[in-house]
């Protein structure tokens, strides 16, 4: 059976656990972490990297302009009251 040649998404994701989870063991000196919980640190850091690049990109082209001159303070004081509101709503649907 021939062998298909990976992907170049695949090469990225695969470079970018093999980065993760090398920062995660070079950083735990004192072995405190399992292999389990390297895996799990390693799978959500891949999940939030994938996802904020995506979403930075997201909000360049819906805001334009560059992030670094814009008033963050008042952007982060609405994030903030969004997550506010997302918290109570997850904490509602646990409750049920």
């Amino acid at each position: 059976m021939k062998s298909s040649k990976p992907t170049c998404k695949q090469i990225d994701t695969l470079l970018l656990h093999e980065a993760i989870m090398n920062t995660i063991v070079t950083t735990d000196k004192d072995k405190v972490l399992s292999l389990s919980t390297k895996y799990w640190m390693c799978k959500h850091l891949e999940r939030f990297v994938k996802f904020s690049v995506s979403k930075f990109i997201k909000g360049q082209l819906e805001h334009g302009g560059d992030i670094r001159t814009r008033d963050t303070i008042s952007d982060m004081g609405e994030e903030i009251v969004d997550l506010l509101w997302y918290h109570s709503v997850a904490s509602d649907k646990t409750k049920r």
